[in-house]
């Protein structure tokens, strides 16, 4: 399974890889407190 997170409209997160997310890390890719890098979203715009 794979996860791709939102924030204001915007890609803030990609996860290939669920068993190592936990849900509060998740809750701050939701809630804007962290973001990925352009390289590390890059697999989604692909």
């Amino acid at each position: 399974d794979r996860l791709i997170v939102m924030y204001d409209g915007k890609i803030s997160g990609y996860f290939d890889n669920l068993d190592n997310l936990s849900e509060e890390e998740l809750g701050y890719y939701m809630l804007g407190l962290k973001q990925m890098s352009p390289e590390e979203i890059e697999k989604v715009t692909q």
